[in-house]
């Protein structure tokens, strides 16, 4: 995203919407230290050539969004480099370095590549090989991740592996299972007549304050803790008057558990709608 005109043409936007609101005094820019200097762009003094000229390189991915803004707007030393230089200086040899050394480190993979796929030959049985195909199917987005994770768990399970070891993969696994028991059309409406049934029993200052605090119930984190402690508190039993919004907050106290605990590798896509 850091070569991609586009999206840094609208960092430029978003920057000149802000200054032209606010008035900004600065600019602080990753990737740069001390002032960051755009004179020689934005003192050219044909204004045509000025807009061919910053354009032309801009489209390149030599420019980021703030250095066009900076440029585009007669305003050459608004941005202040975030890095200090010496350290920053000293990445940017080390990184030289790497690019020098490039050749010899394909040399090295391409080697080690040779070898592990000489192993793999020799001791690599029909279903981990099929495992490797579908790993290299999903990475490379020909196999969506709800197969994909089902699949890895049926060839995990067939060669003896504890899934469990493996906590993102396995809550994530679960997340999946949850998710295809909920009926979401009848748990969107029984999570409805739950909220109709605490509105006759909660005196009117209770609801409105849940109300304002969940942004009319679109706020799902906040409203289900609300419905879950007033449902205990006024004794109405989920799993036995509203067994499909059971099985949502089943479904999404484990996705709050992969959120809170950062172990789940992607969080789950459903959502209810209020």
């Amino acid at each position: 995203m850091h070569l991609h005109p586009e999206t840094q043409k609208n960092i430029s936007n978003i920057i000149s919407t802000f200054d032209k609101e606010f008035g900004l005094q600065n600019i602080y820019l990753e990737g740069a230290y001390g002032q960051v200097d755009t004179s020689w762009l934005a003192n050219i003094k044909d204004k045509d050539k000025k807009e061919e000229t910053i354009n032309s390189i801009f489209a390149t991915g030599a420019l980021t969004g703030a250095e066009y803004y900076s440029a585009m707007s007669n305003k050459p030393t608004i941005i202040k480099g975030l890095e200090s230089q010496v350290p920053y200086l000293n990445n940017l040899k080390r990184f030289g370095d790497i690019l020098y050394a490039q050749g010899e480190i394909t040399k090295v993979f391409n080697s080690i590549e040779s070898n592990v796929r000489d192993l793999k030959s020799l001791y690599f049985n029909r279903k981990q090989n099929k495992i490797e195909e579908l790993s290299k199917r999903y990475i490379s987005g020909d196999l969506e991740a709800k197969k994909y994770f089902i699949l890895l768990s049926k060839y995990a399970d067939s060669l003896g592996v504890d899934l469990n070891k493996y906590e993102n993969i396995s809550l994530y696994i679960e997340l999946l299972r949850l998710g295809r028991q909920i009926d979401y059309e009848k748990s969107t409406k029984e999570s409805q007549l739950l909220i109709l049934k605490l509105k006759e029993l909660l005196p009117y200052g209770a609801y409105k304050m849940i109300l304002d605090s969940t942004s009319d119930f679109s706020d799902i984190d906040r409203l289900y803790t609300y419905l879950v402690r007033l449902s205990r508190k006024n004794n109405i039993d989920l799993s036995v008057n509203f067994p499909e919004l059971t099985k949502f907050f089943n479904y999404y106290r484990v996705e709050r558990k992969n959120k809170s605990d950062g172990h789940a590798k992607r969080r789950a896509k459903y959502s209810l709608c209020l």
